[in-house]
């Protein structure tokens, strides 16, 4: 599988920006983003600790190791904050694609070398092959009470973000007030955009998911719209290249859009660039967690799984992009803003059963929608 590198993205943004003579980008503070709605966050949920032995068991043991395909750039603000909480234990990230996260693992494990703590990937296609062999321990951490349903994946897995994907459009050549507000309508207008219109490949973990979630809800319907888009639609391999294309305006809009490149279009990027939800195909894509049977440190593994659910731990993971979906986290990303423009309570949210069958399933139909 093919990564979302949020790096490759920030890189574009900035180098766009600077050939275009936009500023100075990633100095200074970043301005909220534009597309963000105000949301009521609620109340923060109840949170539950680790329990006093296992955070003294956790503290002998003294690190972590995180296997996952986030970049640092997304992980250093969960790992500054978790260390600057728990000092005594550090944070050793590792940012892999997707597949070699499990094959890493695999090779370690059957070599008795160190391996995986915790693995925190985007792929629900992955987190299967873990199950499937039985790889997980069953943690139950104290806070999944205090969790939505939605957040509860697997025995062991839980969700630490929902991570919906955004249309992303070029303001100089889609200004604000003809920009497509649904995938419908922005179907119905690829006709007078044909090659100006890109979206990622269905090899990649966020064009697989966000189609799979899209076409489970909407049927024949959905695919009626995914071929009028193809038509009219370019396809790349990865998120990074796809929003520097919008940025120079070879693409005036994009869907299927990863929502961690929120978080990068403020400031300079937010006067070249618009995002939104799209209200009829927002699927939201769970970034999953789990304690791993190989590693070595099972109890600093499970405080730092307790720290992700915790509301003190969204609102790290918010700083680099996640959407956290706990009550009451401070965060522009979050679920609250999400259901705020999609006008539902109701997320289309990725689960185990809607990958059954994982890509083989769908892709002939894909390929013959974009014809590919």
């Amino acid at each position: 599988m093919i990564k979302f590198r949020i790096a490759a993205t920030a890189t574009a943004v900035a180098g766009v920006l600077a050939l275009a003579g936009c500023g100075e980008s990633g100095s200074g503070s970043a301005s909220p983003p534009s597309s963000t709605p105000s949301a009521d966050v609620g109340t923060p949920s109840a949170v539950t600790p680790p329990a006093p032995d296992v955070l003294a068991a956790a503290e002998k043991e003294g690190s972590v190791l995180l296997y996952t395909d986030a970049d640092d750039q997304l992980t250093d603000p969960i790992r500054k904050a978790f260390e600057k909480k728990y000092p005594k234990i550090k944070v050793r990230v590792l940012s892999l694609e997707n597949d070699q996260i499990f094959q890493r693992y695999q090779t370690e494990t059957a070599t008795h070398a160190r391996t995986a703590d915790v693995v925190m990937p985007m792929s629900l296609a992955t987190m299967q092959e873990f199950i499937e062999r039985g790889d997980f321990v069953d943690y139950k951490d104290p806070n999944l009470p205090n969790l939505p349903d939605y957040a509860k994946t697997a025995p062991g897995v839980t969700a630490v973000s929902l991570d919906p994907v955004i249309a992303v459009y070029n303001k100089a050549l889609l200004p604000k007030d003809k920009q497509p507000k649904t995938l419908a309508d922005l179907a119905k207008l690829s006709a007078t955009m044909k090659g100006k219109i890109g979206t990622v490949d269905i090899g990649n973990p966020v064009g697989l998911e966000a189609t799979q979630v899209y076409v489970a809800k909407g049927g024949d319907a959905a695919w009626a719209t995914l071929k009028e888009l193809g038509a009219n639609t370019t396809v790349e391999s990865n998120v990074g290249p796809l929003v520097q294309k919008v940025l120079q305006g070879q693409y005036a809009a994009s869907y299927f859009v990863s929502g961690a490149v929120r978080a990068l279009i403020t400031s300079d990027a937010a006067k070249v660039l618009d995002w939104t939800y799209l209200s009829d195909a927002t699927p939201v894509l769970p970034r999953t967690i789990a304690v791993t049977k190989g590693g070595r440190s099972p109890n600093a593994a499970k405080v730092f799984v307790n720290y992700m659910l915790s509301v003190e731990g969204q609102e790290a993971a918010c700083k680099g992009g996640f959407s956290p979906y706990r009550d009451g986290v401070r965060c522009p990303f979050g679920v609250p803003s999400i259901k705020k423009v999609t006008g539902t309570d109701k997320l289309d949210v990725m689960t185990i059963d809607k990958a059954a069958g994982g890509r083989a399933a769908i892709e002939p139909r894909w390929k013959a929608a974009y014809g590919r």
